[in-house]
């Protein structure tokens, strides 16, 4: 009597499919992870204004200010600051 059991094939099939829905996975999870952490600082919350005086550091650092003005600055909105808080 002859055996048509199938033997390896059937399995062999599934067990290409299961790898290439766990590839997909794991390629869909890379992708949606890269597109959430490309977003900068200042963009995750929109609803809050930019930090100045990390906006004076950054211009500073970039050379559009130089330090005369980086300390103008400062001073300015850490005396405006002094007398929102009083």
């Amino acid at each position: 009597m002859r055996s048509t059991g199938g033997g390896f094939f059937p399995w062999s099939i599934l067990f290409i499919i299961a790898m290439m829905v766990m590839v997909g996975f794991m390629i869909l999870r890379m992708i949606l992870g890269k597109m959430g952490s490309n977003a900068s600082p200042s963009n995750k919350d929109d609803s809050k204004d930019p930090d100045p005086v990390a906006v004076l550091r950054e211009r500073y650092a970039l050379g559009e200010i130089d330090m005369e003005e980086f300390q103008q600055r400062i001073d300015g909105l850490l005396n405006s600051e002094n007398k929102k808080s009083k």
